[in-house]
């Protein structure tokens, strides 16, 4: 288990800015007002998660401006938050994934994600939110957490994506450019 907060900054790190891998946990924790948690600035993936690990947002976070020097024959995605192999990422505190080169928020194979509320993807080039491969997208807002709804825009793809197999929980009501079945 790792914890970051009060002012971490994970920059320019080369290909992948945080690995998550075999039943680990990363949280983004509550941080003093004023102080944020940042990842940037990496070449094909801000946040990886995969086999079976944990992702949590608990206060602010921004990962931005990652998969800019992405090679085409990169074997993941590239973008903000690659979460594959039966892991989880949840937002419980307000998290930002913004002007990443590629998707913000790529979940696959068996993994879950949970936004809470407060959520802000918006500006990368690619979908916002994408589904794929047996994944759960759930939007319902964490009660009590003082969180309004997620605010997805502004992508170069759809605000939220989802593949055949994915599925959602929770309302995608206010939500524009939404391309998923479950509509």
């Amino acid at each position: 288990m790792v914890s970051l907060h009060k002012n971490a900054l994970i920059q320019n790190n080369g290909d992948i800015g945080i690995q998550v891998r075999l039943l680990s946990s990363v949280g983004l924790d509550n941080t003093p007002q004023g102080t944020l948690t940042t990842v940037q600035g990496h070449n094909i993936i801000g946040i990886l998660i995969q086999e079976g690990s944990h992702l949590q947002f608990n206060g602010a976070a921004l990962v931005q401006g990652n998969g800019f020097e992405c090679p085409e024959e990169s074997p993941i995605s590239c973008g903000g938050i690659l979460a594959s192999e039966n892991s989880t990422v949840e937002f419980q505190g307000a998290g930002t994934i913004s002007n990443n080169h590629g998707v913000g928020i790529l979940v696959e194979q068996g993994t879950n994600l949970h936004l809470g509320g407060g959520a802000t993807i918006s500006n990368n080039s690619g979908d916002g939110v994408h589904l794929r491969k047996t994944s759960t997208g759930d939007f319902k807002t964490v009660p009590g957490s003082g969180f309004a709804n997620n605010t997805i825009t502004g992508n170069g793809g759809a605000s939220v994506f989802c593949e055949e197999g994915s599925f959602v929980v929770g309302s995608l009501a206010g939500l524009s450019n939404v391309k998923c079945p479950q509509e």
